[in-house]
């Protein structure tokens, strides 16, 4: 029988970047045609087909920024070329099988970051094979008698360093081990040995380098903030392209009379009163300088965020203009004398996360004051450069690419920092100490710190964005004010067991949050701190998550809790209830403990136990749980997943037998309760 199979980089019903690539039937030929789309954008333009050397698969990517694209042709120069054609047809037949027939991870797809790793290494593998025809016993040879020979592989692994090359040529193999030596035309090495050491954890950043660090990115936030109201209009001038170029810039470009000249640069920060501003570290002398500055107001403006939110890299790189929503966590306090002491606040970043659900879901993240200015800042930047690209701004990036200044024509996209030369200069007084080192250590004892030269005293900390991560949850699991649930759901994690590992060795250090009580000789929490928005947080966020997902929701609902929930709705629509004593009895029972609501990939459960089957992946057991909401839609995603996981199964492995017995309870329970209720 003849299965149609889905490119794994694409997800038909999340991907809003790009539409589907073609579908593979499969038979007893598995190369596909010369015009096969494996790539389409979303004006349905193919961006990857099979038979041209240059595949681009960005339509398809969940990073802000671009992927390089898989350069089949750069490997056909030099010698050999008869050779290098073959090995490279071969290398984009592999990459296509494992686009299409390996075993994907928890999301069922593979990103394109991951399959551009697969490239390189297919890149350096025909380098290799290349290199042998000096070798008389050797010769040139394929990448079937590569893939399949483990003392071939040892050899190939040791043209080059790292242990992330490593990991991609084993999990090469392991996915055309999968994948069968049918469809791939020979067995790969299923188990290749490697030696690769545990990979070191991101470095905690010391104590007084990270108050350098709150201390200099808060005053810099501060002073933008308050000084930088009239960039937008500044940034819009530059629509014109002679404006804020020399006066000799414009004679050579015709611009003819003094009466036609435009500003100069200077003329016009003056005018705009930007010159404190555009001095010292963020100085402008001319047009290219000015962007030079802009994207450096977004890197520290970056790292703020990273510092306050614990925020993944790309999760901040892909924050939209309009990112901030304000909720009410804490209700107001006043002391005996009336006077509030407790504003109600609480702060959230709207932006998206990728990791663990493979594509763009909606998240949130709590924040501080500080960190809602420091978006403002970003905003006004994004502001002014969004009418030179001619764009509405509340459909741009926040972090959109300041070159455009320079270039009024060019196109839109996301600011790349690795390549900016601009960097704040306090960075560099950022000297690791004696004292630092020691801290160093003692976060994490087990590493030695000796082996990593760019830690060693007397350095520049080399700051990378990962370690605001570690450093948040290291310094608020210190605290002892942060409970690890709380901190899972800041990080976005999808165990408890990732944030203890991000956390680890926190009894080493002492907590920096809050004021240090030279008395007490300890640090003191204010009841404004941002460590109980994030505890008040977790239960606004269960309290939106039952009322919006369950009782707002029109969807009926399925199994014991369901039906008391649609009785419930029912009370609502007939007004018998209030929603906002819906809500505030809700908070109530979660802040308790007497309530609990928690979504399932059948639905939702309302537990306040531990469940061992949603831990242990077990679906299905949540139709016969007295504590889950089931929903049809949900079960009809499942059930179609299962069917497409079949396929990757013969019907007499244990895989397939477990899947079936799931399948065969999903479709039961939609005949029966779901399809049988509806004809009742």
């Amino acid at each position: 029988m003849n299965i149609a199979n889905s490119n794994r980089l694409f997800d038909s019903q999340k991907c809003k970047l790009g539409l589907p690539a073609d579908s593979f039937m499969y038979n007893d030929n598995v190369r596909p045609t010369s015009d096969f789309v494996l790539c389409r954008d979303i004006n349905n333009e193919p961006t990857a087909v099979f038979g041209e050397d240059i595949w681009d698969f960005n339509p398809y990517r969940l990073s802000a920024m671009k992927i390089n694209k898989l350069r089949f042709d750069s490997l056909l120069s030099g010698e050999h070329k008869s050779h290098r054609r073959k090995l490279v047809d071969e290398a984009k037949h592999l990459l296509f099988l494992i686009q299409y027939f390996a075993k994907a991870g928890h999301t069922g797809t593979i990103s394109v970051s991951t399959l551009y790793g697969y490239y390189q290494v297919m890149a350096n593998a025909v380098e290799y094979c290349i290199s042998l025809h000096s070798n008389q016993f050797v010769g040139i040879i394929e990448l079937s008698e590569l893939f399949a020979n483990e003392r071939f592989l040892n050899n190939f692994l040791k043209t080059k360093s790292g242990t992330s090359f490593q990991k991609r040529t084993r999990a090469i193999c392991k996915h055309l081990a999968f994948i069968g030596h049918i469809k791939v035309g020979f067995l790969a090495v299923p188990n290749l040995k490697i030696n690769v050491s545990d990979s070191e954890q991101t470095p905690v950043i010391p104590t007084n380098i990270y108050l350098t660090l709150i201390n200099h990115l808060t005053e810099t936030i501060e002073y933008l903030n308050e000084n930088l109201t009239s960039l937008p209009d500044f940034l819009e001038e530059f629509i014109d392209p002679y404006f804020g170029r020399s006066q000799e810039r414009q004679k050579s470009k015709g611009v003819g009379g003094e009466k036609f000249w435009r500003k100069t640069i200077k003329q016009a920060i003056e005018e705009y009163d930007l010159g404190e501003i555009f001095s010292d570290d963020l100085a402008v002398s001319d047009i290219r300088s000015l962007s030079g500055a802009l994207r450096s107001i977004q890197y520290q403006m970056r790292l703020a965020i990273h510092l306050y939110t614990g925020m993944r890299d790309q999760e901040v790189m892909r924050l939209p203009f309009d990112c901030i929503e304000q909720k009410v966590i804490t209700e107001k306090q006043v002391d005996k004398d009336g006077k509030e002491v407790v504003e109600k606040r609480v702060i959230k970043l709207i932006s998206t996360t990728t990791k663990y659900t493979g594509y763009r879901e909606s998240a949130a993240w709590y924040a501080a004051p500080e960190t809602e200015k420091a978006i403002n800042v970003l905003q006004l930047v994004c502001a002014g450069l969004a009418k030179i690209y001619r764009l509405d701004v509340k459909d741009c990036d926040l972090f959109i690419n300041p070159s455009v200044v320079k270039n009024p024509e060019l196109k839109v996209s996301v600011t790349n920092f690795a390549s900016s030369r601009r960097k704040p200069s306090w960075l560099d007084s950022l000297l690791i100490s004696k004292e630092d080192y020691a801290e160093l250590q003692k976060s994490d004892p087990e590493r030695d710190f000796c082996n990593s030269p760019e830690f060693g005293v007397g350095k520049v900390w080399p700051i990378k964005s990962h370690q605001f991560r570690r450093s948040l949850a290291f310094y608020a699991s210190s605290s002892g004010f942060v409970k690890l649930p709380t901190l899972k759901r800041q990080f976005k994690h999808l165990t408890k067991d990732i944030t203890r590992y991000y956390s680890r060795n926190f009894e080493n250090a002492q907590s920096i949050f809050g004021r240090y009580n030279k008395e007490t000789k300890s640090f003191d929490l204010t009841s404004e701190h941002i460590i109980f928005d994030c505890q008040n947080g977790e239960v606004t966020n269960v309290v939106d998550m039952l009322v919006n997902d369950l009782l707002n929701s029109s969807e009926k609902l399925y199994g014991k809790t369901g039906g008391y929930v649609e009785r419930q709705r029912e009370n609502l629509r007939n007004e018998e209830v209030l929603v906002l004593d819906v809500r505030v009895d809700t908070t109530k029972r979660v802040e308790k403990g007497e309530l609990y609501y928690r979504e399932t990939l059948l639905g939702g459960c309302m537990s306040i136990e531990k469940c061992d089957s949603f831990m242990l992946g077990a679906i299905t057991e949540c139709l016969t749980c007295d504590d889950s909401a089931i929903k049809e839609e949900k079960v009809n995603i499942q059930i179609q997943e299962i069917e497409e996981q079949l396929t990757a199964y013969e019907a007499t492995d244990g895989e397939y037998q477990v899947l079936l017995a799931e399948l065969e309870k999903l479709i039961s329970y939609k005949e029966h309760r779901m399809i049988g209720e509806k004809d009742r």
